[in-house]
């Protein structure tokens, strides 16, 4: 067991000066008051969901995992979204509260009931679109990608914020969410080409391609720009280490251009900076149309 109570810890036979050995020496952590987690934590998602185990137990019956806590229960993205606080959302009457450690939510108005001890799926996508709007996209779209729930999910959870801060944000995301975006970066770039105001359509097969792949469904790339001969591929991270996939990638882009098409591609980088993703493929384009 990786998370242990006090009460579990005295059964074992250990007193207050065993377990602050073993919590000075990095064998165990100290989660919250009263819990402690049997080994080190990996990474700060891994601490976040130790804790999150903690206060789970420590509000049994009485709140649900929330907005980012949830999330990394549910293994949806949780980008941008502080960790240093878990999130629970109450099931009765009672005020919310803040520590430390825990943002303890009020009881609201579910469109869905919560799944065990986490809340729906839509929920959660909601509720982080009203921390932060790329942070709700991002879910969002991997909701919908992965089945979690569907549109009139998202919808429906969205309709319950009226009134609440980050209600325009939900009701965007809402309707915007996309399950053809595959990763983070994906929804990220699209959110930027939207607020550019360029017309894309993602995960766009590429007509007389076929021959080039081996199982005849032809290249398929991230996006296309609308009415031009545009395709969009967004690199989430340094690839290509290996040679021979730099030259099969380096022979599909020959292929796309042998076509006719433009391909422009976009890093983490080029997010990073306001407009330029967009100013990439809007020179891509004029020079499509100029040659």
């Amino acid at each position: 067991m990786d998370v242990i109570s006090w009460e579990l810890v005295q059964r074992r036979g250990l007193n207050e000066r065993e377990v602050r050995r073993l919590v000075g020496s990095g064998e165990w952590l100290h989660l919250s008051r009263g819990w402690y987690a049997t080994r080190p934590a990996r990474d700060a998602h891994d601490f976040h969901r130790l804790r999150l185990e903690a206060l789970l137990a420590d509000y049994s019956g009485r709140a649900v995992a929330s907005h980012t806590s949830a999330a990394l229960r549910l293994d949806l993205p949780v980008h941008r979204l502080d960790l240093t606080r878990v999130h629970l959302a109450r099931l009765g009457p009672g005020k919310p509260r803040r520590t430390a450690n825990l943002q303890l939510h009020r009881d609201h108005d579910r469109a869905f009931a919560p799944r065990g001890d986490t809340e729906h799926p839509a929920t959660v996508a909601i509720q982080l679109a009203r921390l932060d709007l790329l942070a709700g996209l991002a879910a969002a779209d991997h909701v919908l990608r992965c089945r979690l729930a569907d549109q009139d999910a998202l919808s429906a959870a969205a309709t319950r914020c009226v009134g609440l801060d980050g209600a325009a944000a939900a009701r965007q995301v809402a309707s915007r969410a996309d399950a053809r975006h595959e990763s983070v970066g994906e929804t990220l770039l699209a959110h930027q080409l939207w607020q550019a105001g360029i017309a894309f359509t993602p995960q766009f097969a590429v007509p007389g391609t076929q021959r080039w792949t081996p199982s005849g469904q032809g290249y398929r790339a991230d996006f296309v720009v609308d009415r031009e001969r545009v395709l969009i591929e967004f690199d989430g991270k340094v690839k290509y280490s290996d040679p021979d996939a730099l030259f099969k990638e380096k022979r599909r882009e020959d292929n796309l251009r042998s076509l006719g098409w433009t391909v422009v591609r976009i890093v983490w980088a080029d997010l990073q900076v306001e407009g330029r993703a967009a100013e990439l493929v809007r020179a891509a384009v004029r020079r499509t149309r100029a040659a």
